[in-house]
């Protein structure tokens, strides 16, 4: 079938007989069915890391071109933020399925160990 809509208001899974849709806030992504997230995840990263390692090379290239202060800041920021996404996928991924586990499983004290993993872990990346 067609998925008539381009976003949705809450992120919803869709199967199909040989995808499996994921119809998010952003967009809609697919996988195959029987492809794990965590081998989308891993491309995911590996695709976004391979560009951050690109803009590194330029930024080093900027610099012995001793190009302007503002456009190597610029540069500077633009690693940055590709970086923040790496570091959400990542999130997104393992507590996506840990948090979930553990909710799943009804074990009260596992919960609270993961959602406190999970504070902690933020609390790390955002300092």
């Amino acid at each position: 079938g067609k998925i008539g809509f381009k976003f949705a208001a809450r992120p919803l899974w869709v199967d199909f007989p040989t995808r499996v849709y994921y119809v998010g806030y952003r967009g809609i992504a697919s996988r195959p069915r029987g492809a794990s997230m965590h081998e989308i995840a891993k491309q995911a990263l590996t695709t976004r890391l391979a560009r951050v390692e690109g803009q590194v090379h330029g930024l080093l290239r900027m610099i012995e071109e001793e190009r302007p202060c503002i456009e190597v800041l610029a540069r500077c920021a633009a690693v940055r933020s590709a970086l923040r996404k790496v570091e959400l996928i990542i999130l997104r991924d393992q507590f996506g399925h840990s948090v979930a586990a553990a909710f799943a499983s009804g074990d009260v004290l596992g919960e609270r160990r993961k959602v406190e993993e999970l504070v902690e872990t933020i609390g790390r990346i955002t300092r």
